[in-house]
């Protein structure tokens, strides 16, 4: 499990981040905000590797999403990883179709089979069904 660490610590923080148009590049500047950090703007990352890779030549500190950390950086050793402590951020995730298709039970036994998927390999995160 990771550390967990006051939001104080992030203050004047510099935070690398994905480029526009990433979800994740939002809510890092809204938890920068939040938390009195500093997003460096002049180094964007294309992907969490590429992102991943800045932070461990040093250029700052990042926010990375739940599960790619506990799929990718959980063993690497060249990190630290920490949890801030009274904060979660969520992510939406949908599954949509045409309210007149023929596949309509299929796509919802698709829909079922996810949610069960979820239920049971990510039972440790915050999950809201």
């Amino acid at each position: 499990m990771a550390q967990v660490q006051p939001r104080q610590d992030l203050l004047n923080q510099e935070v690398l981040t994905l480029g526009p148009g990433h979800q994740l590049h939002d809510v890092v500047i809204a938890l920068c905000e939040e938390f009195g950090a500093r997003v460096r703007l002049d180094y964007e990352g294309t992907s969490l590797d590429m992102v991943r890779e800045m932070v461990i030549t040093g250029l700052g500190v990042t926010f990375m999403p739940g599960l790619y950390v506990r799929r990718e950086l959980k063993q690497d050793e060249s990190l630290k990883l920490i949890q801030i402590h009274g904060r979660s951020v969520y992510r939406n995730i949908g599954m949509s179709w045409r309210k007149t298709s023929a596949r309509t039970e299929a796509f919802e036994a698709i829909a079922n089979l996810f949610r069960e998927i979820a239920r049971r390999e990510l039972a440790d995160l915050n999950r809201i069904d």
